[in-house]
């Protein structure tokens, strides 16, 4: 009994198994904070390669009504990596082949993450916009990649879908 009791008071070893005790707590924090850090970080590649994409649209307008959906896609998958969904549109259109009108006007979207809305130009002979936005060929691009959390669950990740999205007035 008497061996039992100097076992008890002893504190050898007591610094490894408050070290050992504290370290999964401090790895636990530090995971969930790589696992944020990396989530805003590729949320930020997204939006960067999208709002480059938008540069690389606008260079090439020359070329307008058409615009190279192939050429901003391959250049937004490029820069991400992986398999992000590009999806392109002209003036509302889905297709950006030359059959989107000519001249249209912007909206806001009616939701938030939406799609902006296009309207033709009715004021002053067709030349101005009702929302006094300016009449003109517009893309829009948006990217959605989805992401695959380690440690935190993807409710709190936007479930685990990043998406960006950039308008460009090519003319």
């Amino acid at each position: 009994m008497s061996r039992s009791v100097s076992l008890l008071r002893q504190q050898k070893g007591s610094a490894t198994v408050e070290f050992a005790l504290v370290s999964v707590f401090f790895f636990g924090i530090l995971m969930v904070g790589l696992d944020f850090g990396l989530y805003a970080q590729k949320t930020l590649k997204l939006g960067n390669a999208v709002e480059q994409a938008s540069v690389v649209a606008f260079d090439a307008r020359a070329s307008q009504p058409a615009v190279n959906t192939n050429q901003i896609s391959t250049y937004i998958t490029s820069v991400v990596g992986g398999s992000p969904t590009i999806t392109i549109k002209c003036n509302g259109v889905a297709t950006c082949d030359g059959t989107a009108p000519a001249s249209q006007c912007i909206g806001a979207p009616a939701t938030a993450g939406g799609w902006p809305t296009f309207t033709a130009p009715t004021a002053s002979g067709g030349t101005a916009c009702t929302n006094g936005a300016v009449p003109g060929y517009y893309v829009v691009i948006r990217a959605t990649q989805t992401y695959k959390s380690v440690v935190v669950p993807n409710q709190y990740l936007n479930n685990g879908t990043m998406q960006q999205q950039a308008v460009v007035r090519l003319l």
